[in-house]
Protein backbone atom coordinates (compact mmCIF):
# COMPACT_ATOMS: atom_id res chain seq x y z
CA UNK A 1 0.00 0.00 0.00
CA UNK A 2 2.79 2.41 0.95
CA UNK A 3 4.70 1.68 -2.24
CA UNK A 4 1.66 2.37 -4.39
CA UNK A 5 1.04 5.65 -2.58
CA UNK A 6 4.63 6.71 -3.16
CA UNK A 7 4.37 5.82 -6.84
CA UNK A 8 1.16 7.84 -7.18
CA UNK A 9 2.76 10.78 -5.38
CA UNK A 10 5.89 10.80 -7.54
CA UNK A 11 3.79 10.31 -10.70
CA UNK A 12 1.78 13.41 -9.82
CA UNK A 13 5.00 15.33 -9.23
CA UNK A 14 6.32 14.14 -12.58
CA UNK A 15 3.20 15.46 -14.26
CA UNK A 16 3.66 18.78 -12.50
CA UNK A 17 7.27 18.89 -13.66
CA UNK A 18 6.18 18.17 -17.23
CA UNK A 19 3.78 21.10 -17.06
CA UNK A 20 6.50 23.28 -15.56
CA UNK A 21 8.86 22.33 -18.39
CA UNK A 22 6.16 22.64 -21.06
CA UNK A 23 5.52 26.35 -20.48
CA UNK A 24 9.14 27.51 -20.95
CA UNK A 25 9.62 25.02 -23.80
CA UNK A 26 6.61 26.27 -25.73
CA UNK A 27 7.64 29.85 -24.98
CA UNK A 28 11.13 29.09 -26.29
CA UNK A 29 9.79 27.70 -29.56
CA UNK A 30 7.33 30.57 -29.99
CA UNK A 31 9.90 33.25 -29.30
CA UNK A 32 12.37 31.67 -31.70
CA UNK A 33 9.69 31.78 -34.36
CA UNK A 34 9.06 35.47 -33.68
CA UNK A 35 12.79 36.26 -33.66
CA UNK A 36 13.25 34.42 -36.96
CA UNK A 37 10.39 36.32 -38.58
CA UNK A 38 11.61 39.69 -37.33
CA UNK A 39 15.24 38.94 -38.26
CA UNK A 40 14.52 37.98 -41.85
CA UNK A 41 11.63 40.42 -42.35
CA UNK A 42 10.53 43.62 -40.68
CA UNK A 43 8.02 43.76 -37.85
CA UNK A 44 5.47 45.19 -40.26
CA UNK A 45 5.98 42.46 -42.87
CA UNK A 46 5.94 39.69 -40.26
CA UNK A 47 2.67 40.84 -38.68
CA UNK A 48 1.16 41.47 -42.11
CA UNK A 49 2.03 37.93 -43.17
CA UNK A 50 0.47 36.56 -39.98
CA UNK A 51 -2.66 38.59 -40.59
CA UNK A 52 -3.02 37.25 -44.13
CA UNK A 53 -3.15 33.68 -42.83
CA UNK A 54 -6.54 32.09 -42.39
CA UNK A 55 -7.84 31.26 -38.94
CA UNK A 56 -7.20 27.57 -39.60
CA UNK A 57 -3.58 28.23 -40.61
CA UNK A 58 -3.01 30.36 -37.53
CA UNK A 59 -4.48 27.60 -35.38
CA UNK A 60 -2.29 24.97 -37.03
CA UNK A 61 0.83 27.06 -36.43
CA UNK A 62 -0.16 27.62 -32.80
CA UNK A 63 -0.71 23.89 -32.27
CA UNK A 64 2.65 23.19 -33.95
CA UNK A 65 4.35 25.51 -31.47
CA UNK A 66 2.69 23.71 -28.55
CA UNK A 67 3.61 20.28 -29.94
CA UNK A 68 7.19 21.38 -30.50
CA UNK A 69 7.23 22.70 -26.94
CA UNK A 70 5.90 19.36 -25.67
CA UNK A 71 8.67 17.55 -27.53
CA UNK A 72 11.35 19.80 -26.07
CA UNK A 73 9.80 19.48 -22.58
CA UNK A 74 9.68 15.69 -22.83
CA UNK A 75 13.31 15.51 -23.90
CA UNK A 76 14.24 17.85 -21.06
CA UNK A 77 12.39 15.71 -18.52
CA UNK A 78 13.98 12.50 -19.76
CA UNK A 79 17.41 14.07 -19.66
CA UNK A 80 17.00 15.73 -16.27
CA UNK A 81 19.52 13.43 -14.54
CA UNK A 82 22.18 14.16 -17.14
CA UNK A 83 21.33 17.86 -16.92
CA UNK A 84 21.84 17.85 -13.16
CA UNK A 85 25.21 16.13 -13.58
CA UNK A 86 26.22 18.71 -16.17
CA UNK A 87 25.36 21.57 -13.82
CA UNK A 88 27.15 19.77 -10.96
CA UNK A 89 30.39 19.88 -12.93
CA UNK A 90 30.90 16.38 -14.33
CA UNK A 91 32.77 17.60 -17.41
CA UNK A 92 34.93 15.10 -19.26
CA UNK A 93 35.96 16.96 -22.41
CA UNK A 94 39.39 18.57 -22.55
CA UNK A 95 38.03 22.15 -22.38
CA UNK A 96 35.71 21.02 -19.60
CA UNK A 97 38.60 19.60 -17.63
CA UNK A 98 40.45 22.88 -17.96
CA UNK A 99 37.41 24.82 -16.79
CA UNK A 100 37.05 22.30 -14.00
CA UNK A 101 40.49 23.02 -12.63
CA UNK A 102 39.68 26.72 -12.45
CA UNK A 103 36.35 26.16 -10.72
CA UNK A 104 37.70 23.50 -8.39
CA UNK A 105 40.50 25.80 -7.26
CA UNK A 106 38.00 28.63 -6.82
CA UNK A 107 35.68 26.63 -4.58
CA UNK A 108 38.52 25.06 -2.59
CA UNK A 109 39.79 28.56 -1.87
CA UNK A 110 36.30 29.61 -0.78
CA UNK A 111 36.01 26.57 1.48
CA UNK A 112 39.39 27.30 3.06
CA UNK A 113 38.39 30.92 3.65
CA UNK A 114 35.11 29.86 5.27
CA UNK A 115 36.91 27.34 7.48
CA UNK A 116 39.36 30.01 8.64
CA UNK A 117 36.66 32.63 9.20
CA UNK A 118 35.51 33.55 12.68
CA UNK A 119 32.09 34.50 11.39
CA UNK A 120 29.47 32.15 12.95
CA UNK A 121 27.63 32.08 9.63
CA UNK A 122 30.66 30.64 7.86
CA UNK A 123 30.20 27.17 9.31
CA UNK A 124 26.53 27.20 8.34
CA UNK A 125 27.55 27.86 4.75
CA UNK A 126 29.91 24.89 4.91
CA UNK A 127 27.23 22.72 6.51
CA UNK A 128 24.75 23.55 3.75
CA UNK A 129 26.93 23.87 0.68
CA UNK A 130 30.40 22.29 0.90
CA UNK A 131 32.23 19.12 1.89
CA UNK A 132 34.07 19.28 5.19
CA UNK A 133 37.21 21.46 5.21
CA UNK A 134 39.22 18.26 5.75
CA UNK A 135 37.94 16.92 2.39
CA UNK A 136 39.23 19.38 -0.24
CA UNK A 137 39.54 16.53 -2.74
CA UNK A 138 35.74 16.18 -2.67
CA UNK A 139 35.07 19.77 -3.75
CA UNK A 140 33.05 20.07 -6.96
CA UNK A 141 33.49 22.70 -9.69
CA UNK A 142 30.14 24.45 -9.20
CA UNK A 143 28.07 25.73 -6.32
CA UNK A 144 25.27 23.31 -7.19
CA UNK A 145 27.69 20.42 -7.34
CA UNK A 146 29.05 21.21 -3.89
CA UNK A 147 25.58 21.37 -2.36
CA UNK A 148 24.72 17.92 -3.70
CA UNK A 149 28.14 16.51 -2.82
CA UNK A 150 27.57 17.78 0.72
CA UNK A 151 24.37 15.70 0.91
CA UNK A 152 26.10 12.65 -0.55
CA UNK A 153 28.94 12.75 1.97
CA UNK A 154 26.73 13.39 5.02
CA UNK A 155 25.68 9.75 5.65
CA UNK A 156 29.16 8.41 4.89
CA UNK A 157 30.91 10.81 7.26
CA UNK A 158 28.50 10.21 10.13
CA UNK A 159 27.39 6.59 9.78
CA UNK A 160 29.68 4.95 7.24
CA UNK A 161 26.81 4.76 4.71
CA UNK A 162 27.51 4.82 0.99
CA UNK A 163 24.57 7.01 -0.06
CA UNK A 164 24.63 5.88 -3.69
CA UNK A 165 24.32 2.21 -2.72
CA UNK A 166 21.87 2.62 0.15
CA UNK A 167 19.47 5.28 -1.18
CA UNK A 168 17.58 3.01 -3.65
CA UNK A 169 16.98 0.58 -0.79
CA UNK A 170 16.01 3.26 1.72
CA UNK A 171 13.66 5.34 -0.41
CA UNK A 172 10.85 2.71 -0.67
CA UNK A 173 10.73 2.57 3.14
CA UNK A 174 10.17 6.29 3.63
CA UNK A 175 6.74 7.37 4.88
CA UNK A 176 4.50 8.86 2.22
CA UNK A 177 4.88 12.40 3.52
CA UNK A 178 8.69 12.19 3.60
CA UNK A 179 8.90 10.56 0.17
CA UNK A 180 6.63 13.25 -1.23
CA UNK A 181 8.79 16.00 0.26
CA UNK A 182 11.94 14.52 -1.28
CA UNK A 183 10.27 14.13 -4.67
CA UNK A 184 8.86 17.67 -4.56
CA UNK A 185 12.27 19.14 -3.73
CA UNK A 186 13.90 17.22 -6.57
CA UNK A 187 11.14 18.28 -8.97
CA UNK A 188 11.71 21.94 -8.16
CA UNK A 189 15.45 21.53 -8.68
CA UNK A 190 15.00 19.79 -12.04
CA UNK A 191 12.44 22.34 -13.22
CA UNK A 192 14.70 25.30 -12.52
CA UNK A 193 17.63 23.65 -14.27
CA UNK A 194 15.45 23.00 -17.31
CA UNK A 195 14.48 26.67 -17.38
CA UNK A 196 18.14 27.65 -17.08
CA UNK A 197 19.21 25.33 -19.90
CA UNK A 198 16.34 26.36 -22.18
CA UNK A 199 17.05 30.04 -21.60
CA UNK A 200 20.69 29.58 -22.50
CA UNK A 201 19.69 27.58 -25.57
CA UNK A 202 17.36 30.40 -26.59
CA UNK A 203 20.13 32.97 -26.17
CA UNK A 204 22.45 31.00 -28.45
CA UNK A 205 19.84 30.00 -31.05
CA UNK A 206 18.26 33.45 -31.26
CA UNK A 207 21.66 35.16 -31.39
CA UNK A 208 22.84 32.92 -34.23
CA UNK A 209 19.53 33.46 -36.04
CA UNK A 210 19.82 37.24 -35.84
CA UNK A 211 23.44 37.19 -36.96
CA UNK A 212 22.67 34.88 -39.88
CA UNK A 213 19.87 37.17 -41.03
CA UNK A 214 21.97 40.30 -40.44
CA UNK A 215 19.17 41.53 -38.20
CA UNK A 216 19.22 44.64 -36.05
CA UNK A 217 21.82 44.88 -33.31
CA UNK A 218 19.22 45.76 -30.70
CA UNK A 219 17.39 42.48 -31.36
CA UNK A 220 20.58 40.47 -30.93
CA UNK A 221 21.35 42.30 -27.69
CA UNK A 222 17.82 41.86 -26.34
CA UNK A 223 17.54 38.14 -27.17
CA UNK A 224 21.03 37.13 -26.12
CA UNK A 225 21.15 39.31 -23.02
CA UNK A 226 17.69 38.30 -21.80
CA UNK A 227 18.35 34.60 -22.40
CA UNK A 228 21.64 34.63 -20.49
CA UNK A 229 20.17 36.71 -17.64
CA UNK A 230 17.20 34.37 -17.19
CA UNK A 231 19.52 31.35 -17.36
CA UNK A 232 21.75 32.78 -14.63
CA UNK A 233 18.80 33.68 -12.40
CA UNK A 234 17.29 30.21 -12.82
CA UNK A 235 20.62 28.59 -11.96
CA UNK A 236 20.87 30.65 -8.77
CA UNK A 237 17.34 29.61 -7.82
CA UNK A 238 18.20 25.98 -8.62
CA UNK A 239 21.19 26.14 -6.28
CA UNK A 240 18.93 27.37 -3.48
CA UNK A 241 16.42 24.62 -4.30
CA UNK A 242 19.26 22.10 -4.16
CA UNK A 243 19.94 23.14 -0.55
CA UNK A 244 16.36 22.17 0.36
CA UNK A 245 16.65 18.88 -1.53
CA UNK A 246 20.00 18.10 0.12
CA UNK A 247 18.57 18.71 3.59
CA UNK A 248 15.68 16.35 2.83
CA UNK A 249 18.16 13.64 1.87
CA UNK A 250 20.14 14.17 5.06
CA UNK A 251 17.00 13.91 7.18
CA UNK A 252 15.99 10.70 5.41
CA UNK A 253 19.28 9.03 6.34
CA UNK A 254 19.34 10.48 9.85
CA UNK A 255 15.82 9.39 10.76
CA UNK A 256 15.01 6.29 8.71
CA UNK A 257 18.25 4.35 8.30
CA UNK A 258 17.29 2.14 11.26
CA UNK A 259 14.11 1.14 9.39
CA UNK A 260 16.24 -0.30 6.59
CA UNK A 261 18.33 -2.33 9.03
CA UNK A 262 15.11 -3.66 10.57
CA UNK A 263 13.75 -4.68 7.17
CA UNK A 264 17.04 -6.46 6.46
CA UNK A 265 16.73 -8.37 9.72
CA UNK A 266 19.85 -6.79 11.22
CA UNK A 267 19.79 -5.92 14.94
CA UNK A 268 20.24 -2.28 15.87
CA UNK A 269 23.95 -1.53 16.41
CA UNK A 270 24.98 -1.01 20.01
CA UNK A 271 27.07 2.11 19.40
CA UNK A 272 28.18 4.45 16.59
CA UNK A 273 31.31 2.45 15.82
CA UNK A 274 29.30 -0.75 15.54
CA UNK A 275 26.89 1.03 13.21
CA UNK A 276 29.73 2.12 10.96
CA UNK A 277 30.99 -1.47 10.77
CA UNK A 278 27.48 -2.66 9.94
CA UNK A 279 27.00 -0.25 7.06
CA UNK A 280 30.52 -0.85 5.79
CA UNK A 281 29.86 -4.60 5.77
CA UNK A 282 26.61 -4.10 3.89
CA UNK A 283 28.38 -1.89 1.35
CA UNK A 284 30.95 -4.59 0.72
CA UNK A 285 28.17 -7.17 0.37
CA UNK A 286 26.18 -5.11 -2.13
CA UNK A 287 29.16 -3.72 -4.00
CA UNK A 288 31.53 -6.71 -4.09
CA UNK A 289 29.41 -9.63 -2.89
CA UNK A 290 31.60 -10.11 0.18
CA UNK A 291 29.29 -11.31 2.99
CA UNK A 292 30.33 -10.13 6.43
CA UNK A 293 33.10 -7.87 5.17
CA UNK A 294 34.02 -5.16 7.64
CA UNK A 295 36.73 -3.35 5.71
CA UNK A 296 36.26 0.20 4.55
CA UNK A 297 33.56 0.58 1.90
CA UNK A 298 34.48 1.40 -1.68
CA UNK A 299 34.68 5.04 -2.70
CA UNK A 300 31.39 6.64 -3.74
CA UNK A 301 30.17 5.02 -6.95
CA UNK A 302 29.52 8.34 -8.67
CA UNK A 303 31.99 9.31 -11.34
CA UNK A 304 35.01 11.22 -10.19
CA UNK A 305 34.11 14.87 -10.56
CA UNK A 306 35.85 17.11 -12.93
CA UNK A 307 37.26 20.28 -11.54
CA UNK A 308 35.62 23.19 -13.24
CA UNK A 309 34.76 26.84 -13.30
CA UNK A 310 31.66 28.18 -11.56
CA UNK A 311 28.96 27.56 -14.12
CA UNK A 312 27.30 30.95 -13.79
CA UNK A 313 30.55 32.88 -14.21
CA UNK A 314 31.62 30.80 -17.21
CA UNK A 315 28.24 31.34 -18.87
CA UNK A 316 28.37 35.08 -18.23
CA UNK A 317 31.92 35.33 -19.59
CA UNK A 318 31.05 33.42 -22.76
CA UNK A 319 27.86 35.44 -23.12
CA UNK A 320 29.75 38.71 -22.84
CA UNK A 321 32.27 37.65 -25.48
CA UNK A 322 29.52 36.49 -27.84
CA UNK A 323 27.52 39.65 -27.28
CA UNK A 324 30.52 41.85 -28.08
CA UNK A 325 31.35 39.85 -31.20
CA UNK A 326 27.76 39.87 -32.40
CA UNK A 327 27.28 43.57 -31.80
CA UNK A 328 30.51 44.44 -33.62
CA UNK A 329 29.56 42.19 -36.55
CA UNK A 330 26.15 43.81 -36.86
CA UNK A 331 27.58 47.32 -36.53
CA UNK A 332 30.11 46.69 -39.33
CA UNK A 333 27.76 44.98 -41.78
Amino acid sequence: MLTSLIEESTAALSRRFLLTALVPSALLVGLLGVVTAVSWWSWHDAFAAWGRLSTVSQGVLSVAVVLAGMLVATLAVRGSTELVRLYEGYWTSRPGQWLARVGGDHHRARLAALAASRDPGAYRRIHLGYPLPTQPEQVMPTALGNVLRNAELHPRDRYGIDAVLVWPRLYPLLPERMAGAVAAARTELDSLLVISALSLAFAVAAGVDVLAAAGPAWLFTACFGAGVAVSRLAYGSATRAAVVYAQQLKVAFDVYRAALLKELGIPAPADPEAERRTWQGLAMLWYRNLPGATEEPPPPTTAKPGRGAPLGRVALALAALAWIAGTVALALR
